[in-house]
């Protein structure tokens, strides 16, 4: 294969800018619309299991991989356009769907985890099928716009697509997610707009698509050219259908790709989704943390920081040479740099970025666009780093680490006066209280003068009660706690960084009985017990005990227990001193779908960004590979005429191996986390062994009379 440059007229540049860039927002988007399941599962807890999450995305998998047995060959002969518009459409309206049945269930108190597993299976495998159009148009149109020698530049371009929807699946439907539940809405309510806001976005691109998109140069006005991939020396010959797919299917290097590709499907989905459930599930990491959804709080810097990448990229279009080179690539880091605060979404799409284009520009440059060669060196990195994500899964303490203030109060707030009432301990307090109710009505609400360095502050309490008297937990705001003790100073408290939490329970009795058996050691222990009061269901809901939360399936409260009155006791050292507390219980009433969490987390036993580098590796390798392999030597082995053919195989193998990885996952994580790396290694080793047996394979066409 000749080595000399491929030169376009820049009209042609142009054009196919303007072709290939929708079509990579179109294909970001209908990430955002698949792999939002997974925010979703995070925000409505234990109501979609880890098992339930395993069983709906396992099967739209399964879906998705079989798919591509009709809709490779299908979009080899109806071409990528269509494709594409069918993909965006369809998931579009599946996402609606999705979106509007956790509206119903959750606005009408029939949620249940068994209801939910059955319409979302049904739903998402609906959704699976229409993706499964994506992939298999982006690969067919570019085969027909992209020389063999510009595919490794393609790959990045792949690579990035994919990298920019895993930030919008992960990242910004997670900022949406904050956004809806900060507003006092339950994430479990809010989880519907991270699937309505991904319909609205295809819905557009479905339109635009439909106005510009075009499959091949000469259907834009240009002439097509010999791309010099498997279809080469083809030009103006009809090939069947059924010839084509025998040339795939018996193509023993393509063959081969599948397989290493099963291996990808299994690594990539195996850290990309399990990964934010480890970080909210063990770890507990708030939301704001880079690891989950991070933060753009500080706007002005990463806008500065786009603006200097910009003017590195524009200085480089009009350099020459190697200054050419570092300006381009100095403009592109600085404009990655934000997105590593940009949470788990935007730290794969950094991996993403740089693993795709890296690898190809160095299969084009330094392997004579030999893809297995790079793929088999990333390969091994994706061994040696599951070994060390089996050593760095680390684990928790019961001691806090992080806290949510305590509503309109500030921890140490000291109560001086009630209304015109001074007081000076709890039983004080109390008895005011037990006077008459809380209200959060201008014209009857209770204020509370507190001192707060030095200084009093009238602050309104909005406890919520009503006319048979205060609730249980009387002023504490939510998030706030008091000693136990009534004769001490009425005293706001919240949990702070360094509490040790030694026990938890429903009532005071209970904490002695349970402090008894020996205090707690990780928060696991925590959560279990916070998590175990039963709750007072509404709108039709049920507790139910072996889930630990309102369920429209549960069985009720056991015989002998009662619901919580909006306390929790707690024992708790902080700096020595031994507190026994009470705390405002968070969610005393649930409608189905709701659980019982503190608004805290643990001190982690190993610094988390540890796990966060190797899983930033894994990613860097995984999807490098994934962009080299299928969206590059489909081209390459599938031809123009094939390609559609050959990705469909090619990503239905992706996608089987991410059925499998989905399913035993969905368990093996259930029984212990430990088990997630070692499930992992075997592949990375047998996806290497693989690549060495293709490390040579080159594409070639039909020859051509010289001229």
């Amino acid at each position: 294969m000749s080595g000399e440059p491929i030169v376009h007229a820049p009209a042609f540049r142009r054009r196919r800018f303007v072709n290939w860039f929708p079509m990579g927002l179109a294909y970001a988007f209908l990430y955002m619309g698949r792999y939002n399941l997974t925010v979703s599962k995070n925000a409505l807890g234990n109501l979609m299991t880890k098992e339930d999450f395993g069983i709906i995305f396992g099967w739209g998998t399964v879906v998705y991989a079989f798919a591509f047995l009709i809709n490779g060959p299908l979009v080899d002969k109806i071409g990528g356009r269509k494709g594409i518009l069918i993909a965006t459409f369809g998931s579009a309206v599946m996402n609606l769907g999705m979106g509007l049945y956790l509206s119903h269930i959750l606005g009408s108190g029939d949620a249940g985890s068994e209801s939910i597993r059955l319409v979302f299976t049904l739903l998402y495998c609906g959704n699976m099928y229409f993706q499964s159009y994506g992939a298999v148009a982006i690969v067919k149109v570019n085969a027909h716009w992209f020389h063999v020698r510009e595919r490794g530049g393609f790959s990045g371009i792949f690579g990035t697509m994919i990298s920019s929807g895993i930030f919008l699946a992960f990242t910004v439907n997670g900022w949406i997610l904050n956004a809806f539940s900060s507003t006092g809405m339950s994430e479990a309510v809010a989880a519907k707009y991270v699937f309505f806001a991904p319909t609205a976005l295809l819905f557009l691109i479905f339109i635009v698509e439909a106005l510009i998109l075009r499959d091949s140069p000469s259907k834009a006005g240009f002439d097509d050219f010999d791309t010099h991939d498997a279809s080469s020396g083809e030009e103006g010959v009809a090939v069947p259908l059924l010839t084509i797919m025998k040339r795939i299917i018996t193509n023993p290097i393509i063959l081969t790709v599948a397989l290493i590709e099963f291996c990808t499907g299994v690594i990539r989905n195996g850290v990309m989704h399990w990964f934010p459930i480890y970080a909210k599930e063990s770890w507990v990491l708030p939301g704001s943390h880079p690891l989950r959804y991070g933060s753009w709080g500080a706007w002005w810097v990463v806008a500065i920081l786009f603006v200097v990448a910009a003017l590195f990229i524009f200085c480089g279009t009009r350099a020459k040479g190697a200054r050419k080179a570092w300006l381009i690539i100095s403009g592109a880091l600085v404009f990655l740099v934000p997105f590593l605060q940009g949470g788990w979404g935007g730290i794969l799409f950094v991996a993403g970025v740089i693993g795709a284009n890296v690898a190809g520009w160095v299969s084009d440059l330094f392997f004579n666009s030999r893809r297995a060669p790079v793929a088999g060196i990333l390969y091994a990195t994706l061994a040696v780093a599951s070994i060390g994500m089996f050593f760095t899964l680390g684990g928790t303490s019961n001691r806090v680490d992080w806290a949510k203030a305590p509503g309109d109060f500030e921890n140490n707030d000291v109560i001086v006066a009630l209304g015109e009432t001074p007081v000076s301990t709890w039983a004080d307090v109390d008895a005011i209280l037990s006077q008459r109710s809380i209200s959060t009505d201008a014209h009857s609400a209770i204020f509370a003068t507190v001192e707060r360095g030095g200084q009093e502050i009238a602050v309104p309490i909005a406890s919520g009660g009503g006319g048979d008297g205060p609730p249980a937990w009387g002023l504490l705001p939510v998030n706030g706690m008091r000693l136990i003790d009534v004769s001490a100073r009425p005293t706001i408290l919240s949990l702070q960084p360094g509490d040790l939490i030694e026990g938890l329970a429903q009532t005071y009795d209970k904490l002695g009985a349970q402090l008894a058996e020996g205090a707690f050691s990780t928060w696991d222990d925590v959560s279990h017990a916070v998590s175990a009061v039963p709750a007072r269901a509404v709108g039709g809901a049920a507790w139910d005990p072996e889930k630990r939360m309102c369920t429209y399936s549960g069985t009720g409260i056991p015989e002998g227990e009662v619901a919580s009155d909006g306390l929790l006791y707690a024992r708790i050292v902080r700096d020595g001193q031994v507190l026994d507390v009470a705390l405002r219980d968070p969610a005393p009433t649930m409608r189905a779908g709701d659980q019982r969490t503190l608004a805290a987390g643990p001190v982690l036993n190993l610094n988390p960004l540890w796990l966060g580098l190797i899983i930033f590796i894994m990613s860097i390798g995984v999807i490098g590979t994934h962009g080299l392999l299928s969206g590059t030597a489909t081209m390459d082995f599938g031809g123009r005429k094939g390609a559609a053919t050959a990705v469909g195989m090619i990503d239905g193998f992706v996608y089987l191996g991410t059925g499998i990885q989905s399913f035993s996952l969905g368990y093996l994580t259930t029984v212990n986390w430990m088990l997630w790396p070692v499930f992992l290694f075997p592949f990375g080793v047998f996806g290497f062994l693989l690549l060495r047996r293709i490390w040579h394979a080159i594409p070639s066409g039909k020859k051509k009379a010289a001229h």
